[in-house]
């Protein structure tokens, strides 16, 4: 009899991790008959998570809040695309090198897509300034011909993004006041998400300054809130988290698998079954 093959450990690392990612990963690993394990670990110490991959010679991560700049300056090289964005939301170790990746660029094009083509937008306002505001505003970008403005509580923060990609940094007062509305309005706070000790905001007044086709994409992970139900009783196309997190995901299972196609559908039917249960 030959001998069976070690399973390959993948985990998410994330502070107040939730189980989304492992039910996704896991219902694909097992589509695809492979021997992989996707597992969770909590924590907010990026270099401890870093360290117990290589000491475990663990197969790959999918990053979170707050690790995804962190792990920048861990690894031993990062892909040309997360590179760009200055930050990393995965790491695969092939024999002992790890190598970043963000594979969120690709989840936020592909969410974005289901409801509307890239190129017929013109304005947009990304609300925050981390790794995922950082994806979004790389795929604008490249891919959307439209002006891109960015607000976040820590304005210094919001400069260095909008500076990175040849954009524009304004107050959330500022926005409000902007004559030409917004068509496109991107969420990548935690407001509205598990980890926001604060849900307050004055979302209502920015949703009032978008356009009458405008879509708006909160990238919290739920199917619903307080952002989307805004947007859908103003008639406007919203586009959920959960989205962008199934195909970011697909991404992820490629690199940790070098396998392909990822089976979408089996991820999807997880994901979802997760949100209904949580």
């Amino acid at each position: 009899m030959g001998q069976e093959k070690p399973i390959q450990i993948c985990k998410l690392v994330a502070e107040k991790p939730t189980e989304l990612s492992r039910s996704m990963h896991n219902a694909a690993f097992e589509a695809h008959g492979l021997a992989f394990k996707y597992e969770v670990l909590d924590t907010s110490d990026t270099s401890l998570a870093i360290e117990e991959m290589r000491r475990q010679n663990l197969r790959g991560y999918s990053l979170t809040i707050p690790h995804k700049e962190a792990a920048l300056k861990l690894i031993d090289q990062v892909d040309p695309t997360a590179k760009d964005i200055g930050a990393v939301n995965t790491v695969v170790n092939d024999n002992g090198v790890l190598t970043g990746y963000n594979t969120d660029v690709y989840g936020v094009e592909e969410a974005i897509k289901e409801v509307r083509s890239l190129s017929e937008f013109k304005k947009a306002l990304v609300l925050g300034a981390g790794g995922a505001a950082r994806a979004a505003v790389k795929v604008l970008t490249q891919s959307a011909n439209c002006e891109v403005y960015i607000t976040n509580r820590t304005k210094e923060r919001a400069e260095a993004l909008a500076s990175d990609f040849n954009c524009n940094a304004l107050t959330m007062d500022q926005a409000l006041e902007m004559e030409r509305p917004f068509d496109l309005l991107i969420n990548s706070t935690p407001i509205g998400s598990h980890l926001a000790s604060d849900s307050s905001s004055n979302m209502a007044s920015v949703v009032g300054r978008l356009s009458e086709e405008a879509v708006v994409f909160d990238m919290v992970t739920k199917e619903k809130t307080a952002l989307l139900e805004l947007a859908a009783d103003h008639g406007l196309k919203t586009v959920s988290g959960p989205r962008m997190l199934l195909h970011q995901a697909v991404k992820q299972f490629e690199l940790f698998t070098n396998s392909s196609p990822a089976p979408l559908k089996e991820m999807e039917k997880a994901l979802y079954g997760k949100l209904e249960k949580s």
